[in-house]
């Protein structure tokens, strides 16, 4: 009888083994290729409306760290599949203070206003073939910061993914679900646009749902050793909302350690994306019900 059990526990060993066997490098082109390609489907923000906190954090020459923040309500208007709409956000705190009534009422009334008037402009297209709509189970989201100073800064993940040599593959689970944690480093001859730059002094590791193919967390480190601080250069985190889709939960870039990365830049930026709730103008209820 004990012989049996540790034939079965052995069997067991093995078969999970070859079950999460992890694949190397070479063996994952396509699926980082089609990684990328998943969080292209820009066209899904169109379909929610959510909450964006974006947060501010500046450490004063005395030491003391001031945080500043601003709360909105994003709707982005209905494009009919083209990609010339910009979000329509309603600022609603600062600081985590509610915005005055009567501001908040007239921000509404100018939001309703801009969003009618897509609206009516994606009507007025409608008849004109619109490119090819993306599929694909998400979206990343490019943060995007202005400095002020002379110099911006982007961070997309479809130029980490595209630009990047990878290493090291590990399979984890984490909630039941199979990732793909791969390190990655910037190729010699990646090709940046200017305000990407920062990332060629970033290394770091990704991570991928097996499931969806999507990226679901990207985190970034100097590559010189020596510079790395208490926090990450930049941390970029996905979420699965209840339709299945993976959107945008978090984006950090934090400059205030990193001059080296950033030059005078010395704040922290945090971006917080919740409350996704699915929202349809007037032009894609009538779009989806033509498909239907």
């Amino acid at each position: 009888m004990p012989q049996l059990t540790i034939c079965l526990l052995v069997w067991l060993f093995l078969s999970l083994s070859a079950r999460i066997q992890t694949p190397q490098v070479d063996q994952l082109q396509d699926t980082l290729h089609q990684v990328t390609e998943n969080g292209q489907a820009a066209h899904l923000l169109t379909n929610y409306t959510y909450t964006l906190k974006i947060i501010k954090r500046k450490t004063e020459k005395n030491g003391v760290t001031r945080v500043e923040s601003e709360t909105f309500e994003a709707y982005a208007p209905s494009t009919m599949g083209r990609r010339t709409t910009k979000f329509v956000l309603i600022k609603t705190k600062e600081n985590d203070q509610p915005v005055e009534a009567k501001k908040l009422e007239k921000e509404r009334l100018k939001a309703g206003e801009k969003l009618l008037k897509a609206d009516t402009e994606a009507q007025k297209n409608s008849a004109i073939p619109a490119p090819p709509v993306k599929p694909g189970p998400g979206v990343y989201f490019t943060a995007k910061i202005n400095a002020f100073i002379g110099a911006d800064y982007h961070l997309r993940m479809t130029t980490l993914l595209s630009q990047s040599e990878f290493s090291e593959p590990q399979t984890l689970f984490l909630n039941g679900r199979e990732i793909l944690v791969l390190k990655y480093c910037l190729k010699p001859q990646a090709q940046l646009d200017k305000e990407e730059q920062f990332l060629r002094q970033t290394t770091g590791t990704i991570s991928i749902d097996r499931k969806s193919l999507i990226l679901v967390e990207a985190e970034g480190w100097p590559v010189n050793a020596s510079l790395r601080g208490d926090k990450p250069v930049f941390r970029y985190q996905q979420t699965q909302i209840k339709d299945g889709f993976w959107l945008p939960r978090q984006v950090e870039i934090n400059c205030s350690g990193y001059p080296s990365l950033f030059g005078k830049l010395r704040q922290d930026f945090a971006f917080e994306f919740s409350e996704y709730n699915r929202f349809q103008t007037e032009a894609q209820e009538k779009a989806d019900a033509s498909s239907r």
